[in-house]
């Protein structure tokens, strides 16, 4: 196996791999993506510079020059993750291959069986990667465009500051030039994602609804998805204009984390438990069929019985539609990982299927909820003689009809549930989908 030197970008002629794109020498490569949609946009633009220098995806790792593990450590379960990812690399890939670490583990050091590991930028230098001429399409059906990197908050349990660094915004015409290329490829839909969404801006005197305003007049098929974000960044200026435009799909990832007053204030989250009930209410009273989500950390250090029974309470009050819920994970480095009281694991793993059940519930009385109404939902994949979907509130669905075509969207109404799926079939209004959308002068 080819092995390189650890140390960050040392000169070329250091390292034993000897990259000569003149010859075929690493000309196929094969991506692992692990974690979240930052690692999936940098996936996406390390692919682009790729294509962009002559390589050539490959669905097997065998058949890989170069094997890139993307890889995230936000939890102890994340970072085995990886390991495994790495040892099952080893063992398929060709001998003469190179398999390289990036992602959140490469700021760690750790010692792991790899020819390389940097960060995106470094991988790029290192591959001699040239600056794509044209956009190219990204290898998912809506488009990831990340508007900033980093966060500046200090949250107890979260590592995330430390291998992504502090919150910086990218500048507002570099993401529109960015906005314009994946319009120009065709994409109907832009998920927009960072570590910290909400903060765009803040460093240089922008808000999130100028930029989206900004995005949205690049073309009247565009639509806008947030991935995730803080509740205290979801200004009234901000919410007047998403219930106000429906291109801003009326689907909002906001995490919790807990109910629990006391425990909110342990992990340092930058909101509070009356805060946050007030918003959700909030867009419930604005938007009555959004997809409202949110993440749980369970078993956190001290959360007594009382204090999980506060969090059951808020989940079960408030209309959350899906629930993502973490077991707390200690990361080495962060306050949490050496606080008292560590809850032991069967406890956090009894409180988690205590929650589940309450998720399970709240999806289904959602999907409930939809039967008969009619639904716009993106094509993403054609399986067999069904096409599957995710509706702007954040549905997933199994759609019967005929040519459709994926990355466009449909009017459906759903009939009955398959659970976690809806079924449906084309709606009556399908035919008048491009004239009923409305389209704001937004200046």
């Amino acid at each position: 196996m080819a092995h390189v030197y650890k140390e960050k970008i040392a000169p070329l002629n250091y390292f034993k791999i000897q990259i000569v794109m003149a010859e075929k020498v690493l000309k196929k490569y094969f991506i692992y993506t692990l974690g979240c949609r930052s690692n999936q946009y940098d996936s996406e633009w390390l692919r682009k510079y790729l294509q962009g220098s002559g390589f050539v995806e490959t669905p097997k790792v065998s058949e890989a020059d170069v094997v890139i593990i993307n890889s995230c450590v936000v939890t102890h379960k994340a970072e085995r993750d990886v390991r495994k990812l790495i040892n099952r690399a080893n063992r398929l890939r060709s001998p003469d291959s190179s398999l390289i670490l990036t992602g959140c583990m490469v700021p760690l050091k750790r010692d792991v069986d790899v020819d390389y590991q940097g960060s995106i930028e470094e991988v790029k230098e290192f591959l001699r990667l040239k600056v794509p001429v044209l956009p190219k399409k990204q290898s998912r059906t809506r488009a990831v465009l990340r508007i900033q990197d980093g966060c500046s908050f200090s949250c107890t349990y979260c590592i995330v500051p430390k291998v992504r660094g502090p919150a910086k915004s990218r500048p507002i015409e570099e993401i529109i030039k960015e906005a314009e290329d994946l319009v120009s490829l065709g994409y109907k839909e832009i998920v927009i994602t960072g570590t910290q969404v909400g903060g765009w801006g803040r460093d240089l005197g922008y808000s999130l609804s100028e930029l989206f305003k900004r995005i949205l007049n690049l073309s009247p098929d565009i639509h806008i998805r947030v991935s995730s974000i803080l509740p205290h960044y979801l200004t009234v200026d901000l919410l007047d204009l998403w219930a106000k435009e429906d291109r801003i799909l009326p689907h909002f990832h906001l995490p919790l984390q807990s109910g629990s007053p006391g425990i909110l204030r342990a992990m340092k989250r930058p909101y509070t438990i009356e805060s946050y009930k007030n918003l959700i209410n909030e867009i419930k009273r604005r938007l009555p069929d959004a997809g409202i989500g949110t993440d749980i950390i369970v078993g956190f250090p001290g959360e007594s019985d009382d204090d999980f029974e506060e969090t059951l309470k808020v989940v079960m009050d408030l209309p959350f539609t899906y629930l993502h819920i973490f077991e707390f994970s200690p990361r080495e480095g962060t306050p949490a990982a050496s606080m008292k009281d560590q809850i032991p694991p069967e406890v956090r793993k009894e409180r988690i299927h205590r929650l589940l059940s309450i998720a399970n519930d709240k999806k289904l009385r959602f999907m409930e909820a939809h039967i008969g109404k009619p639904l716009k939902v993106m094509v993403e994949r054609h399986i067999d003689s069904v096409y599957l979907g995710t509706s702007v509130n954040y549905l997933k669905l199994k759609i019967h009809a005929e040519n459709l075509s994926v990355g466009d969207y449909v009017v459906v109404k759903p009939s009955e549930i398959e659970f976690p799926f809806m079924l449906a079939t084309l709606s009556a209004e399908n035919q008048a989908l491009s004239t009923n959308v409305k389209h704001n002068a937004l200046n």
